[in-house]
């Protein structure tokens, strides 16, 4: 046989070292840590588990692809040194399919959508690759050169991805510490802390407090004015239960971040960021604002018993290590449920689901987000209504639950029946269509319904009527976005992001005399007002002031002219 007719034998004289065949693992893991150091929400938790299960992945997949080469590159007769490498290649290739293959395959569709076999005929196309490299590799040696070079590429690879990894698990861990330096160093948290003055104790019955929070619920005249949307007959169903609507209710920040710490600790959180070091863009600065909220402090002094419902998927609301209880989430229903549930009660996972497989898993096989969605939150409004039917005797109950309802995406219909899976959910509330007005005023009914059957459980307990605020912490963006380029923000977006809804259940007092709320009151003054008339609170009402806020710019503030909000959105 003639010498240059034999195969090019593979010279590899030992498998390389196992630590440099690591790469495919940590190149998956790079992005979670990177999105997670840039998002700047409380997540690391999730994208420490996320890392974990998907570099767990990979390195199976690696192992499976090594077991395979290995045998095949024995039975071929050849050197199994050069299966490891090879191994590593192909879970690479993983990786990468698992991270760009959907958008990839977004772009060939858009291109092709002439040929409709397009997309299927190139996954047919890209296998054939991999199964032809396979057999080159086993029966054909793989070539020796690009054999030798690759435990050179691979110690490249694991350098660059443990510098990528290193440096984002660093931010990670520095994120905490500098939270608590703000802490200890910020005055603004130092009176926050402080113990809310009493200067008149009000006798009277011990009464049960119910916050309900219900994210981007905007007034009866926004959803008039901007959607054409009708919700008067839902007012007019609270006030026949006794409920207070103000005439006007302000949003004292455009972010719930923002908002909700402004509620709970009925306190501007301008001056605080005032004292934030240069770049700082951190949200769990809000998470320990509203873990450690000046409300459920009051009562607790005062021997509340409190109770936390997490939110679905909101990472400062989804857990409070101060509340006495925090509610229970829904478990239950087999594996894929429960894979479901881990993907869409992420705000880190989800924001993964889109752009890579994981969209073909939950199109296909898993639960849907609106499935999981509104399971949850029937779960947190049953979990409230079920208070009121605990027995009679013990503390009074503190109750906080954020509801990210009618919160877009748009899950359910005006039954609060999840859209079925083939059904394309409303996110982008600004598009103007027919599809975003239905949809919008579906869920606004879905809300509604839900609402009503709580408050009506909650009213329905015998004894002393309890305090209920309903809650929108800030309008809708219809008409854009307006927290990143705050100096091209027109009137008409301000006064649809900043009236949010409101209604409050103010039992008559121990006197006879009325409780009331201001016919124009924002957030920062809402529990001002009732704990000052319910238990002698040294509350005084403080500045409605309104705030722009430019996460992009270590959440730089601008005070809003109240001018912009003229001429005020009035009812019929």
């Amino acid at each position: 046989m003639d010498e240059r007719s034999r195969p090019e034998a593979v010279t590899t004289p030992r498998e390389p070292r196992r630590l440099w065949l690591a790469y495919p693992a940590l190149l998956a893991v790079v992005p979670i840590l990177n999105r997670q150091v840039q998002n700047h929400w409380p997540t690391a938790r999730d994208a420490v588990a996320f890392g974990l299960v998907l570099g767990a992945a990979v390195s199976v997949c690696q192992l499976a692809c090594y077991g395979a080469l290995r045998a095949g590159l024995r039975a071929s007769g050849r050197a199994p040194a050069a299966a490891a490498p090879w191994a590593a290649v192909l879970a690479a290739g993983v990786v990468a399919l698992f991270y760009c293959w959907p958008s990839a395959s977004d772009a060939a569709h858009a291109s092709f959508t002439e040929h409709p076999g397009a997309t299927a005929a190139g996954s047919v196309l890209l296998l054939a690759l991999f199964a032809a490299a396979g057999w080159w590799l086993t029966w054909r040696g793989g070539g020796a050169r690009v054999t030798r070079a690759l435990p050179g590429v691979s110690r490249f690879l694991v350098t660059v991805a443990l510098l990528l990894a290193g440096w984002s698990a660093v931010r990670m861990m520095i994120a905490p510490i500098q939270l608590a330096w703000i802490v200890r160093r910020s005055s603004h948290l130092r009176e926050l802390a402080q113990p809310v003055p009493v200067h008149r104790p009000i006798s009277g019955p011990a009464r049960d407090v119910y916050v309900l929070l219900l994210d981007s619920y905007p007034s009866a005249d926004v959803m008039r004015e901007v959607f054409g949307i009708d919700n008067m007959p839902f007012l007019d169903s609270l006030r026949a239960l006794g409920f207070r609507v103000p005439a006007e209710v302000r949003s004292n920040y455009p972010l719930t971040v923002f908002a909700v710490p402004s509620l709970l600790n009925f306190a501007q959180v301008e001056p605080l960021t005032r004292e934030l070091p240069g770049g700082y863009k951190d949200f769990g600065l809000a998470e320990y604002l509203m873990e450690h909220n000046r409300a459920a402090a009051f009562l607790k002094a005062r021997g509340y018993r409190t109770v936390f419902f997490p939110s679905v998927w909101f990472p400062p609301t989804q857990h409070n290590r101060q509340a006495d209880v925090e509610a229970p989430r829904l478990s239950g229903g087999g594996p894929t449920v429960a894979i479901a549930r881990a993907i869409w009660r992420s705000l880190l996972v989800q924001s993964f689901a889109d752009g890579t497989l994981i969209r073909r898993a939950t199109r296909r096989y898993l639960p849907t987000a609106q499935e999981v969605t509104m399971a949850d939150i029937d779960q947190t409004f049953a979990g409230v209504a079920a208070l009121a039917t605990r027995p009679a005797g013990g503390p009074p109950v503190y109750a906080f639950a954020h509801l990210l309802i009618p919160h877009p995406s748009f899950m359910a219909d005006s039954a609060c029946r999840p859209w079925p899976r083939t059904a394309q959910l409303v996110s982008d509330i600004a598009t103007d269509s027919a599809a975003v007005r239905t949809a919008f005023a579906a869920y606004v009914s879905c809300a509604n319904r839900r609402v009503l059957a709580t408050v009506r459980a909650i009213l329905a307990r015998p004894g002393p009527r309890p305090i209920v605020v309903l809650q929108g912490d800030h309008g809708t963006t219809r008409r854009g976005l307006i927290y990143a380029a705050v100096d091209s923000t027109t009137p008409a977006q301000i006064r649809e992001r900043f009236h949010p809804f409101g209604a409050y259940y103010l039992p008559a007092l121990p006197s006879g005399g009325a409780a009331t709320m201001p016919d124009t009151v924002s957030l920062v003054n809402v529990l001002r007002t009732v704990f000052r008339t319910y238990h002698g609170a040294d509350l005084p009402p403080v500045s409605d002031a309104m705030y722009l806020v430019d996460v992009t710019k270590s959440f730089r503030m601008t005070p809003i002219d109240p001018s912009t909000l003229r001429p005020q959105l009035r009812r019929r």
